[in-house]
């Protein structure tokens, strides 16, 4: 049976992982590496029927705010604070990478995208976009966005190497 895990004790875990594998979160700290700029957001999806999994897992309210509903919220005030910290970098492309697409990869998991009106904000500031959630690999364009997906299966590392 899956064990709850109370919110303070998932940032801690997550906090103490990246500081064992000196991995730098981009979501909290963007970089630029030769002339690209890779930062990134959770890219929350707000649903009404949240998987099993997150039920079972994750605490049922967070700051007094139901948990996919403060979520939510708080993927969009990360992306303002991103796109606001952009000015801080000098750059020729940038990368956005994000868990949850804000699009539909099909029905099934429409309820389980970011909200869409992520889409057009990234496309206005950035030129790939780099996301995870749907298991399926995918690279394509939306207009002039790069859109990847590595397609991993459940807790099955992959990647994928491009071009950009």
């Amino acid at each position: 049976k899956n064990k709850m895990i109370s919110w303070e004790n998932l940032l801690r875990s997550q906090a103490e992982s990246l500081a064992k594998y000196n991995i730098t979160h981009v979501g909290v700290n963007p970089v630029v590496i030769e002339g690209y700029l890779f930062a990134g957001f959770n890219g929350w999806y707000k649903s009404h029927t949240p998987p099993s999994n997150d039920l079972n897992c994750m605490p049922h309210s967070i700051e007094g705010k139901p948990t996919h509903a403060y979520l939510s919220d708080k993927a969009y005030s990360d992306l303002n604070q991103l796109l606001y910290s952009l000015g801080n970098f000098e750059y020729q492309k940038a990368v956005c990478l994000t868990h949850f697409p804000p699009f539909v990869n099909n029905e099934h998991y429409a309820e389980m995208c970011a909200n869409p009106r992520y889409l057009e904000i990234i496309k206005e500031n950035f030129q790939v976009l780099v996301v995870g959630h749907s298991h399926q690999t995918q690279d394509f364009m939306d207009e002039s966005l790069r859109i990847l997906n590595a397609g991993a299966e459940y807790n099955e590392p992959r990647f994928i190497i491009v071009d950009i």
